[in-house]
This record gives structure tokens, C-alpha cells and sequence, in this order.
């Protein structure tokens, strides 16, 4: 769902809505700007709001919400139960090349270290993956930075207000902010139990993980990449000013946002979280020297045996696709073979062209395998 404020956003609002719903992909998208109407769709977004006060919005009424978390665990069981094995409470530290294949050194919890030897290897280690391929020594990276942008959000588990939002509400992004800035209202489940999210706010700190340390981006620092990190900053002093202005922002002024889509919000009933941290990733480019890029960038070595992923993902849903790309060029022989059997778990995956039927197919197939109405 989105909501917007204000003749500007609710007049853009409105032109999307119109464009997009020429889609079958989106056909079914409804828009609103009746205030009644959107009361029922959200209605804390509604009450309390000035008369007169222009709003809209749109809702796909066949948006889900997948626990990755969880999900992630079920595919790890299904792996045990082949003959896979899970190590977990590990941290990789090194990762170099051998005559046949590739060493993986690290240590657990308690300091006790561990090597392992593999043909192939994927990197999918958030914020540590640039340091693992720098430890490796692939070229593919030469001159690739990142930067570390962190994130809090403000959460109630008051059930008088969790009760009255289910889903996930999108804005607007302030001008000159980031598109992963975009605020949100959302309801999570954690434990069985129901909390609502707002945010992001931005953070600042040199870790690369939530729960890394403070020396983590200085061991991405070459000599080849200083250059291109500092181009990239001159070229975008609006996100460097939104980020200050972010850190700088008052309690109160952070708040402030949160009544904006919830108007009647209560500070007594929400605690600004830590969330977690992001790698934006940093590109040489030719002409520009250094660009900022939004999303991830899947790199591979030239003999295919290890890749990684670096940037800062838009949220999970994206594995799939990044995944299909993995097996597709790093696995250029056996791609033939394994795609048949993808398509059969993966449907869309071979949909070229979405029409009214194939749309109504694969909503009918979702619905099914996660028992909606």
C-alpha cells in the first residue's frame, strides 16, 4: 500500500496509479483519494488528520508477506535432511585461493578455529562480502568500495494501535533523499507476537554488520579504491546532506514523521530500535570515476569458481532472481539441464510476456501454496 500527502504527491500518486494499472501485472491496484474509503484501508493513516488535508492512496489487495527468516530455516532443515550440512555461530575470516579449489579459514563463538577446502565458493556475506573477495584476490573487485549506511526505526507492541494497521504502508521519500529512505508503517510478527515499524532513520557507524566492529570499513580501504570513493561523495552531496541532516535530527523531529503518517501517535508507545546496517556499494566507472550504486551487483571470477554479492539488497524477495542469475552464469553448462526443473518449482521464471491469463494463473498459484482466501 502507499499513501501520500498534498497536492503534489497526491497528484503524482494518481498519474502512477494510471500508468501502472495498464499493466496486468497491476491491473487489480486500487486508488483512492476519499478519506472514508482510506479509513478502511488503514485507518490510523486517517485519524486525526486535518479536515481538508488532501490524501491518497493505492493497495494491491494481493500483496503478501514473507518471513525470510523463518523460510530461511525451513531450506536449511531441507538441506540437513539431504545430506547437507549447516555450519552456524561462525564468522569466515579469510578466503584465498589453493592448487585445487579454495581455503575458507575462520573461528566459532568461542575462538576455536576451523579450515575448510571447496571447488566453489559464493560470498553472501552482507557488508563482509567486498572484504572476503578483496582476501581473495579477485580482480573483478579492483577498485569496488563500500559505504556503511545504518538504519533505526520506532516500534509499538501496544495492541490498541497493532491492532488497527495489518500490512505495509509506503510514502514518499523526502527531495534529495535515497530510494532506500522511503518511510514505512508496517506490521510485523516476531514470536507470535504483533508489533507495527516505522522508519528507516538514518544512522551512521564504520561497522559493516550490526553487530560487527568499528575498524570493518577501514580493512576495505585499498590504495585503488580511496579515489573512487571520494568521487563518488562529490557527486552526491544531496544524499551526504541528507544523511547529516538525519544524524543531526532531533527526537522530536523524528517523531514528526511518524505523526505524519500516523497522526494521533503517542511517543509513550514507541522505542527508536537499532536495525541494522547497509553496504552501499561503490563502482569505478570510467568517465565518472566513482559512482554510488542503489541495489546489488552479483560479480563472478573468471573460472566461475567463487562470486559473491555486494550492495545493499531492497529487501529479501530479491534472492530468487539473483540466485537464477548465480546458476545461469556460473554454472553456464549445467544451466540447460537444471532449468527445466527449475521452471516446474519456479513457474514465472519462464514468462516473457504477462497478460490478464498468466497474471491470473500465478496469483491462483500463490494463494494456493501459502492457503489464502
Amino acid at each position: 500500500m502507499d499513501v501520500v500527502f498534498g497536492d503534489r504527491d497526491v497528484d503524482y500518486l494518481r498519474r502512477r496509479h494510471q500508468t501502472l494499472s495498464r499493466d496486468p501485472l497491476f491491473a487489480e491496484m486500487q486508488y483512492s483519494e476519499d478519506p472514508a474509503q482510506i479509513a478502511q484501508w488503514a485507518p490510523l493513516a486517517v485519524q486525526g488528520r486535518a479536515t481538508g488535508e488532501r490524501i491518497a492512496a493505492t493497495r494491491h489487495v494481493r500483496g503478501t508477506d514473507v518471513d525470510f527468516g523463518e523460510l530461511t530455516r525451513q531450506l536449511t532443515n531441507i538441506i540437513t535432511e539431504h545430506g547437507g550440512e549447516a555450519l552456524t555461530g561462525r564468522e569466515v575470516g579469510t578466503l584465498s585461493r589453493a592448487s585445487d579449489g579454495w581455503v575458507i579459514t575462520g573461528h566459532d563463538h568461542a575462538g576455536a578455529g576451523f579450515t575448510l577446502r571447496t571447488k566453489r565458493v559464493f560470498v553472501g556475506a552482507g557488508g563482509f562480502a567486498l572484504r572476503l573477495l578483496q582476501h581473495a584476490k579477485l580482480p573483478e573487485v579492483r577498485g569496488y568500495a563500500v559505504l556503511p549506511v545504518g538504519a533505526a526505526f520506532y516500534r509499538t507492541d501496544n495492541p490498541q494501535v497493532t491492532s488497527q494497521h495489518d500490512g505495509k504502508m509506503y510514502g514518499q521519500a523526502e527531495i534529495g533523499a535515497p530510494p532506500m529512505s522511503v518511510p514505512h508503517l508496517d506490521k510485523r510478527y516476531v514470536d507470535g507476537k504483533e508489533y507495527l515499524l516505522f522508519g528507516p532513520y538514518a544512522t551512521f557507524s564504520t561497522k559493516l554488520l550490526k553487530h560487527g566492529k568499528l575498524s570493518d570499513f577501514f580493512t576495505t580501504l585499498r590504495w585503488h579504491n580511496l579515489h573512487v570513493i571520494a568521487a563518488a561523495g562529490l557527486q552526491n552531496l544531496s544524499l551526504v546532506r541528507y544523511l547529516i541532516g538525519q544524524l543531526a535530527a532531533s527526537p522530536e523531529k523524528k517523531f514528526a514523521q511518524l505523526r505524519r503518517f500516523f497522526p494521533k501517535a503517542d511517543l509513550a508507545d514507541w522505542e527508536l530500535l537499532e536495525a541494522g546496517q547497509r553496504a552501499q556499494l561503490v563502482k569505478p566507472d570510467r568517465r565518472r570515476i566513482g559512482v554510488l550504486q542503489q541495489g546489488t551487483e552479483l560479480v563472478i571470477s573468471a573460472d566461475t569458481t567463487v562470486s559473491g554479492l555486494l550492495g545493499a539488497s531492497p529487501g529479501a524477495s530479491t534472492a530468487v532472481p539473483i540466485m537464477l542469475d548465480l546458476l545461469q552464469r556460473g554454472f553456464p553448462e549445467q544451466w540447460d539441464a537444471w532449468r527445466s526443473v527449475l521452471a516446474d518449482a519456479i513457474p514465472g521464471m519462464t514468462t516473457t510476456t504477462w497478460d490478464a491469463a498468466t497474471v491470473a494463473e500465478s496469483t491462483a498459484r500463490t494463494a494456493d501454496a501459502l492457503h489464502l482466501d
